[in-house]
């Protein structure tokens, strides 16, 4: 059964009533529909010497362009759903950032960040990653990375009850850095050690056996089983 009205289910006469919000474009649009009065006169020229590469066309702003004799100006709310039109639907082709810049302004839009809006769009999207090309480098034996002020040693000491590790990046390695090591990071910082075992290297020996006896700490050495580890 259907049933046939006489007279419409509504009466309104607007059906969808939106507020327009405040864009980057706006203050143009004012500009250039003559709204801007009020405003400071150095802004005021600003904006109207600004304004000289727009029109506007049934409310619709619109700047010159190479690709169109007119781009239509998109506010940043219009931006992310015209970009992923035209980069990831049907559209799309997942283009990189130029080829995708020169497309958007090939249909007859533009905005003023849109080169940098593109690139970044590209670089953030899940499937232009996944299906890039893979830069593929020959072989080589991994060599030793470099770290700042040509640091390459490191001085490690381990507290044998709580396992604590304390450990600073040397450049070199000689006696009175073991000193500076011992007295900043493990004196001030805790307390004097009772006992420090060591290996048997050169940095351990003559002044800084010397200076754990000035601060009464018994100076212990491993045993010499394998020579690649105990220097």
């Amino acid at each position: 059964m259907l049933e046939r009205r006489e007279a419409p289910s509504y009466d309104m006469h607007k059906i969808l009533c939106m507020a327009q919000e405040e864009t980057q474009i706006t203050p143009i649009i004012r500009t250039l529909q003559g709204e801007q009065k009020g405003q400071d006169k150095k802004e005021l020229t600003k904006l109207q010497r600004k304004a000289k590469i727009y029109t506007l066309l049934d409310s619709v702003l619109y700047t010159k362009g190479f690709s169109h004799p007119l781009l239509r100006c998109l506010s940043m709310f219009e931006v992310e759903y015209i970009i992923k039109e035209i980069h990831e639907e049907i559209c799309g082709g997942h283009l990189g950032g130029r080829l995708l810049t020169q497309k958007i302004l090939k249909q007859g839009y533009y905005w003023s960040t849109i080169l940098e809006v593109t690139h970044q769009l590209v670089r953030k999207c899940d499937s232009c990653k996944r299906n890039a090309k893979i830069q593929w480098q020959s072989a080589e034996p991994l060599q030793i990375m470099s770290a700042t002020a040509q640091k390459k040693f490191i001085v490690a000491v381990v507290d044998y009850f709580t396992k604590w590790i304390e450990a600073e990046a040397l450049a070199t390695i000689t006696e009175k850095q073991m000193e500076s090591f011992l007295w900043k990071s493990i004196v001030c910082r805790f307390r004097i050690p009772r006992t420090i075992i060591t290996d048997n290297e050169m940095q351990f020996q003559g002044k800084f056996k010397q200076f754990c006896t000035d601060l009464q700490i018994a100076l212990s050495q491993s045993l010499i089983k394998t020579p690649q580890t105990n220097g």
